[in-house]
């Protein structure tokens, strides 16, 4: 089963719960459009499911924990799609889901956990792939262009963020320009 989802790389251009039920056919398994809770279940030699899927809008909310923390599928998956993202809550709640045995997948991101594993990224590695402005050079360093002089500088060269709520944890002027040399 983890290989399959492993294996699962998504249309971008259609939502990511038809994405993952044509990549789930083509492994062998029925897909069935729940009216409940779950958005989708998948079903292979049994009548119970093998795998519940629920989609969430740019975050995981209480009531979605608590529905999925009472859920005895042997997979659970919560895919999450949207714009504004609520990274650093949702890094935090991959923990807790992980122990649970849910996976979490991000458009733009991939899978954070997978079911019965620990999480796959750091959640500053997941922070920066998921913003567009953070690229990595060719050591595997992490940076952005300096938005007043136009420089790329590494991730350590930009003074951390004040807002603390912000999306971006770095400031939008490196460290040079901020300091005004």
């Amino acid at each position: 089963m983890k290989e399959v989802l492993e294996s699962f790389f998504p249309d971008n251009k259609i939502p990511l719960l038809v994405s993952l039920s044509n990549h789930l056919h083509l492994h062998g398994y029925a897909t069935q459009v729940e009216f409940d809770f779950w958005d989708m279940k998948a079903y292979k030699d049994s009548e119970l499911p093998d795998i519940s899927i629920v989609t969430v809008k740019n975050h995981v909310s209480s009531s979605t924990l608590e529905a999925v923390s009472k859920d005895f599928s042997p997979y659970k998956i919560i895919l999450v799609e949207g714009d504004r993202i609520s990274l650093p809550k949702l890094v935090n709640q991959s923990r807790f889901l992980a122990m649970l045995g849910v996976g979490v997948y991000i458009r733009n991101a991939g899978w954070v956990v997978l079911p019965g594993k620990p999480m796959l990224l750091v959640s500053e590695d997941f922070q920066l792939l998921v913003l567009e402005k953070y690229t990595k050079n060719k050591r595997g360093k992490w940076g952005k262009y300096c938005t007043k002089c136009g420089v790329w500088t590494q991730y350590n060269g930009f003074y951390k963020n004040p807002n603390s709520n912000a999306r971006d944890p770095r400031r939008n002027h490196c460290k040079e320009c901020h300091d005004g040399r």
